[in-house]
């Protein structure tokens, strides 16, 4: 009867561990796919860092671009300046030039 009792006791607890191995491993699965599916979310997100580093590079070319742009534009500004002021020297030059005449 003991032995009986023990060999039921021992067919138990295997069928108990056998369950328990089955759930374990349907849980391993659960998160090996999990693991999968964040694996391609990582896959993706690279690609969209590396669209986003290649943009900020077409940012960095534009903004160099139009630094360079607007640096030329105020230095054609001063240019302009000048020229002006040189016009209106001799713009004042002239009439003075005429008021000495008209005296003459």
């Amino acid at each position: 009867a003991h032995l009986r009792t023990s060999v039921a006791q021992l067919q138990q607890e295997g069928k108990s561990a056998a369950e328990q191995a089955h759930v374990r491993l349907a849980e391993n699965e659960r998160l090996q796919l999990h693991i999968q599916g964040l694996q391609e979310q990582i896959q993706e997100l690279q690609g969209e860092v590396h669209n986003l580093r290649e943009q900020a590079g077409e940012l960095r070319t534009e903004a160099g671009l139009s630094e360079e742009n607007l640096r030329r534009a105020c230095g054609e500004r001063d240019e302009g300046k000048e020229a002006l002021r040189v016009v209106e020297e001799a713009a004042a030059g002239a009439q003075k030039l005429r008021a000495v005449e008209e005296e003459l």
